[in-house]
């Protein structure tokens, strides 16, 4: 399974935003920041993680694991392809 929160944390770093400034920016508190970024909570709504991602400059499907040259037609039982449809509708995991 694809770790978003390790994905998460690693763009965050790389930015060099720091909690304030990203918070400024996406217009998110602080504390729900480094909830998401730092994986305390595996739910993060669809809007606040596109808010994130274009924040940090990174596209969300490298973010969920996908290859920048991976073709938007990926097949519907594609593990990632599930991955991304949880979270467009909030869901905060995979089912076992």
């Amino acid at each position: 399974m694809i770790n978003i929160q390790t994905n998460l944390l690693s763009a965050f770093e790389s930015s060099g935003l720091t909690y304030d400034e990203l918070a400024r920016r996406t217009g998110l508190p602080k504390s729900a920041l480094y909830r998401y970024i730092n994986g305390d909570t595996e739910k993060i709504p669809i809007d606040r993680f596109q808010s994130i991602c274009a924040e940090l400059n990174v596209d969300a499907r490298v973010l969920l694991g996908w290859t920048s040259d991976q073709p938007d037609d990926v097949p519907s039982d594609h593990p990632q392809t599930s991955e991304a449809r949880i979270l467009a509708r909030g869901i905060d995991r995979l089912p076992p």
